[in-house]
């Protein structure tokens, strides 16, 4: 589960112009993905931005998630697998 974060701002004003606004917020590049997906599907986003494929910025985004989730995820696996060896071998008396 994510870190609680305690944010304050002073105005609405200080958060339309805030350049780290990712930063600010501790957004992972997996709430970015997300948020640009959704903004991009609703329509908050003109359907003219595009990439060197042509693919539309929702394609890319979703991709770009996608590829990060999994790579998040495997290591996640590989990680418990590890604490799964390592308390086996604690039972046993190893290490």
């Amino acid at each position: 589960m994510a870190k609680s974060k305690k944010i304050i701002m002073k105005s609405m004003k200080d958060l339309e112009f805030n350049e780290n606004i990712i930063e600010d917020l501790g957004l992972t590049e997996l709430e970015v993905l997300n948020i640009v997906s959704v903004w991009y599907t609703n329509g908050m986003i003109p359907d003219c931005i595009f990439d060197e494929n042509y693919r539309e910025l929702d394609e890319v985004a979703d991709d770009l998630f996608y590829d990060k989730f999994e790579e998040e995820e495997r290591s996640r696996l590989i990680m418990q697998s590890a604490y799964d060896i390592l308390a086996k071998n604690e039972q046993k008396g190893g290490l």
